[in-house]
């Protein structure tokens, strides 16, 4: 099978069957540049820039170029980037949807997925169930605030900006629409591991771990600096890979500096640049780290903390309290035994985790291969996109059995009240007689 791949990221290698057709000068790191300041400016500028910077990337010949091709499927990352659903409209073949999430929020509405966030909870809330009033009220406000930016702002901006650049045509569908055909959606999670455990389609297809692969060795001067901690052990840190690191503000990029260099152990830090003119000796830093060798591979007998975005937010606001106090956590945590606290934790998930039929690889390539074999596999996809809302959630069948049971109410009110008074009539006939 060939493959024809889109992306903004230059190849580090070439691979036989896949062409990679490279995006050029298309990036959203200006936006992001603020995002340890002031974390809402960057999302309101994503909100507002990645309309254009789609249509940016979409228009460039060598993209544009894809469609006098011809393919049999197309597999499509949705995030900020609705703009490259036009080819799915072009060329009216399957097409699978893919996030580096768990099927959150709108993402369930896109694919006719019952979404309630009384069980499935919201990004904004831990994964506790089941959850209290506040956490219900918090999680349906930020799903249903994230749902209407996308629906009533992203979307139809991102829309216009495409037909206005004739990129898209103005009689194809808005991109709900064409999402709502999606034959399958390929998600970034474990489905033992969700809790609460959430009603999905037969068409939602769990990923989860299929990055995860046999360690390898390290390369010789990550080994001689790990192993030339000794005792101490070494530090991991990484801000993870959504965001530079080089970002961080200054005087919060001193404050590490300052712990990380009173600290008896080695450090290795991720960051996007070479070197740093404060830099001390226990630190080493690399533009790219095979974390998951070094994890697996290396005891690390201290502290390895992976920051995803929540934590990044958290630690930014201790970062911005007293430095003293800032200091002392790091240095404390240090001292916390981590994988006594955890061990009970991590291997039960990791038993879930490896609890499997197949290998997500395994099971990903068998459903984009059987929805190719069935010409989109539109058996397993969710009826709901016939339905309106109120079919949906049966409120016309409940209107109905309401009004049957007012109505009953109300008959036997009625004849119940004239039973009284004619009883009550012949009660008054009969005194006036006596």
């Amino acid at each position: 099978m060939k493959v024809t791949m889109v992306s903004s990221f230059v190849p580090s290698r070439s691979i036989k069957n896949i062409r990679e057709i490279v995006i050029k000068n298309v990036t959203t790191d200006h936006l992001l540049s603020t995002t340890f300041d002031v974390p809402s400016d960057a999302i309101t500028k994503l909100f507002h820039e990645t309309p254009k910077l789609c249509s940016d990337g979409l228009q460039q010949s060598h993209v544009q170029n894809l469609k006098n091709e011809e393919f049999d499927i197309i597999l499509i990352s949705i995030f900020f980037d609705l703009c490259y659903l036009s080819f799915v409209h072009h060329f009216k073949v399957p097409f699978i949807f893919m996030t580096s999430s768990a099927l959150v929020g709108s993402m369930s509405d896109y694919l006719n997925n019952i979404h309630f966030p009384s069980i499935s909870g919201s990004i904004l809330v831990e994964p506790n169930f089941p959850f209290t009033f506040t956490e219900r009220l918090t999680a349906v406000s930020a799903e249903t605030t994230f749902t209407l930016l996308l629906k009533h702002y992203l979307e139809p901006r991102m829309y216009s900006i495409c037909v206005e650049r004739g990129l898209c045509p103005k009689d194809m569908p808005t991109f709900s629409k064409i999402i709502q055909n999606a034959s399958l959606a390929i998600i970034n999670s474990v489905r033992t591991l969700e809790w609460p455990p959430r009603p999905l389609m037969p068409n939602i297809i769990y990923a989860g771990g299929i990055h995860i692969k046999p360690p390898k060795e390290l390369q010789v001067d990550l080994e001689e600096f790990i192993q030339g901690a000794g005792e101490d052990g070494f530090i991991y840190f990484s801000l993870g890979s959504a965001l530079k690191p080089s970002f961080l503000p200054e005087v919060h990029r001193k404050m590490l500096i300052n712990v990380f260099g009173s600290l008896k152990q080695r450090v290795l830090w991720k960051w996007d640049q070479q070197t740093m003119a404060d830099l001390p000796e226990n630190v080493k830093l690399s533009k790219w780290l095979p974390q998951a060798d070094i994890l697996v591979s290396m005891c690390i007998e201290t502290l390895h903390k992976y920051f995803d975005k929540k934590s990044i937010y958290l630690i930014y606001i201790e970062i911005s309290t007293q430095r003293k106090y800032i200091d002392s956590v790091l240095i404390c945590s240090l001292n916390i035994d981590i994988s006594a606290l955890m061990k009970g934790i991590s291997e039960y998930r990791s038993l879930l985790m490896k609890d499997r039929l197949v290998e997500p690889e395994e099971e990903v390539a068998y459903w984009v291969e059987y929805v190719m074999r069935h010409k989109g596999a539109p058996h397993i996809m969710s009826p709901i996109s016939m339905m309106t809302w109120y079919e949906i959630y049966n409120i016309d069948v409940w209107a109905l059995v309401v009004t049957v049971l007012v109505g009953v109410f109300c008959f036997i009110l009625v004849v119940g009240r004239c039973f009284w008074r004619l009883c009550r009539r012949n009660q008054i006939h009969k005194r006036k007689k006596e």
